[in-house]
């Protein structure tokens, strides 16, 4: 067996872990009549997402048809919780809307990599599921009509503490990331090919000034973030540069950079 393969079984044992883990919990729900314990719906929610967290880990690797699989599962069982409640928690509905975000980005990567041409629809090499076409129209159908559907409206509630990074902010973050994978000797690879900057041999010094940030906190998103993905154009030193560099202004303005957190600091106290 490959060490690819053998990779792939390895997950799956994990996911069907976690599967039947969550089974055994639902189980015990039932045995009890229903009766919501703190401490059982604690277990559950946990393995719950588990099972999500190990949707957005494992997506790049799984074979598309099985992703898919896995998103329906998540979809129409987790996600209406053990009582199968007719609205979603807002944690639940936060979890799922990231593997709808992990199952489109992987979606746009397998196309990349394919070369699909957007008017070669038989040569499609993977497809949005079916249903979850048909529930991103209708959420798409509320907002053209100006109304905020709740499947979107009640992702903010319980939230606390610290705002998370939102998809603007994590994309330019990932630009500043591929920008030192090209920096580095073995290069930022891209559509089959290895781009590489020559010319800045102190990457992070660079990123700081152009995100107005610190260095330690260009060097976290080098350890803790992926590179971008970066379209299907083709990227060269050139262009990866620029784009780096409107990343950065971007990020700036946005008020993200370590000035603006500063000066907002400073209002509060």
């Amino acid at each position: 067996m490959t060490g690819k393969r053998a990779g792939h079984c390895e997950k799956a044992l994990r996911w069907i872990a976690l599967v039947n883990r969550e089974l055994e919990l639902r189980g015990q729900f039932h045995e009890s009549g229903g009766k919501r314990s703190r401490k059982l719906m604690g277990d559950w929610r946990a393995t719950a997402l588990k099972l999500f967290e190990a949707f957005n880990r494992e997506g790049p690797s799984i074979p598309w048809s099985e992703l898919c699989d896995r998103e329906i599962y998540l979809r129409n069982r987790i996600l209406k919780g053990p009582f199968d409640d007719p609205q979603p928690e807002a944690e639940m509905l936060r979890a799922w809307w990231g593997a709808v975000e992990t199952l489109m980005d992987v979606y746009q990567r397998e196309l990349a990599k394919s070369g699909f041409a957007p008017t070669a629809a038989e040569a499609r090499p993977v497809q949005i599921p079916f249903e979850l076409a048909g529930i991103l129209k209708n959420q798409f159908a509320y907002l053209a009509a100006g109304s905020i559907p709740a499947l979107i409206k009640d992702v903010t509630k319980g939230q606390q503490g610290r705002r998370r990074k939102g998809p603007d902010e994590r994309r330019d973050i990932g630009i500043a990331v591929a920008y030192i994978r090209a920096c580095s000797p073995d290069g930022l690879e891209h559509a089959g090919r290895v781009v590489r900057i020559t010319h800045d041999p102190r990457p992070v010094k660079t990123l700081a000034g152009w995100f107005s940030v610190e260095e330690r906190t260009v060097q976290g998103w080098g350890h803790d973030e992926e590179p971008a993905f970066l379209g299907l154009g083709e990227i060269n030193a050139d262009n990866l540069v620029s784009r780096t560099q409107q990343a950065g202004r971007r990020y700036s303005a946005a008020g993200r950079s370590a000035k603006a957190i500063q000066g907002r600091a400073t209002t509060r106290t």
